[in-house]
């Protein structure tokens, strides 16, 4: 019999999900690049503006707190007390 802080039953799905989607993204990934030449994507790569690059990742990095603070604006704790910010990061 498990103890009650091994997971039991219900760590063996999560563990089978897991490895469920993993599978699923790996197959998917090389479906899509099937076809695909590495040596010309390194070649994009290097060719890559690297300004406009970084200021999307800036951009989309920024979209975090911003949707944090949306989140503890619409979400209330049991007492009707934010959030912490943690939680919901």
């Amino acid at each position: 019999m498990p103890t009650p802080d091994s997971g039991g039953p219900a760590r063996g799905r999560r563990a089978l999900a897991t490895l469920a989607g993993i599978a699923v993204a790996v197959a998917l990934l090389v479906w899509s690049l099937r076809g695909v030449h590495p040596a010309e994507v390194a070649r994009h790569i290097r060719d890559a503006h690297l300004a406009p690059l970084l200021l999307a990742v800036l951009v989309a990095t920024l979209t975090f707190p911003i949707r944090m603070v949306r989140w503890r604006l619409l979400l209330r704790d049991e007492s009707g007390g934010p959030l912490p910010a943690a939680a919901l990061w």
